[in-house]
């Protein structure tokens, strides 16, 4: 690990390999994620398309059936870093 970053994050996160899907609106059609890493305060996610996704959004990941409401911290392509926001 490179001694110059600096690390943000509030909670340590922990590494899985979860489905998920991000629900955007009641009228559109989900997109589905891989949910790589989680912690109590957020999730990393790859989408499988590369259509830009919205500032905000609703994550349901299905291994766990957990739905939080998100806010998108930084992307890097299709890869995405999200905090949970209060319900």
């Amino acid at each position: 690990m490179q001694s110059g970053l600096k690390e943000r994050r509030l909670a340590a996160r922990r590494r899985v390999f979860y489905g998920g899907e991000i629900f955007i609106d009641s009228e559109l059609p989900s997109v589905d994620c891989h949910v790589k890493n989680v912690s109590s305060g957020g999730a990393g996610i790859v989408i499988q398309s590369g259509e830009p996704l919205p500032s905000q959004f609703d994550l349901v990941i299905r291994k766990t059936d957990e739905r939080r409401h998100a806010v998108v911290k930084w992307n890097c392509g299709r890869q995405f870093g999200i905090a949970y926001r209060p319900d």
